[in-house]
């Protein structure tokens, strides 16, 4: 699975700024950016599967110990679970997008630290 990810970043990073006829708008694929997105594709990545991997392990646990929680509680935890691991899952498939895309070390940077505030919106829930 990681190597399919890995295979899709490289991928879509070659496609868009090499191969494209809709290339960004620098003149030229240089390959400091080239090498900046790829780093930041991989450093999201990781981020991002970490929390994707704990929400979806609470998903499995209640699912599989639905007695551990008060009746009432069990569909908002649930479903809190299930709305953590699809933010998770929407800012990866975003990362792959956007972040391939951008034409300077400042968007780039300033995407970045976007989805990594938009994934720790949950966390703050999730910690309650």
């Amino acid at each position: 699975m990681i190597f399919f990810i890995q295979t899709t970043i490289i991928g879509l990073l070659i496609y868009k700024n090499i191969f494209s006829s809709e290339k960004a708008d620098f003149k030229q694929a240089y390959p400091t950016l080239l090498f900046m997105q790829l780093l930041s594709a991989y450093l999201f990545h990781i981020q991002t599967l970490g929390g994707a991997k704990n929400s979806y392990a609470r998903i499995l646990f209640i699912v599989r110990y639905p007695e551990r929680f008060n009746k009432s509680l069990r569909s908002p935890a649930f479903f809190l679970c299930m709305q953590q691991f699809f933010v998770n899952m929407l800012c990866e498939i975003m990362n792959l997008a956007t972040l391939a895309q951008q034409p300077s070390f400042q968007e780039l940077i300033m995407n970045y630290v976007a989805f990594a505030g938009i994934l720790e919106i949950d966390n703050v829930f999730m910690s309650t």
